[in-house]
């Protein structure tokens, strides 16, 4: 499987920028956050809950970005 230089960029920076325990992470493309927000069947800027300690807003759109990775 190729999967393209660019791909390999985007993964290598995921894990500079620390969102990667080492486990493996997939970009969070547009098209597959969509596909993943319209299973919901919600709005994507549905707020579900606050994120502590900062209470970040836990959106539709932004947990699925982080289930695709």
């Amino acid at each position: 499987m190729d999967v393209g230089a660019e791909v390999i960029r985007v993964i290598e920076a995921l894990y500079d920028s620390g969102w990667s325990d080492g486990l493996p992470i997939a970009p969070p493309t547009r098209a597959r956050v969509a596909e993943l927000v319209r299973v919901t069947g919600r709005d994507a800027d549905v707020v579900v809950g606050e994120i502590p300690p900062m209470g970040g807003r836990a959106t539709i759109r932004k947990l699925a970005a982080n289930a695709v990775m």
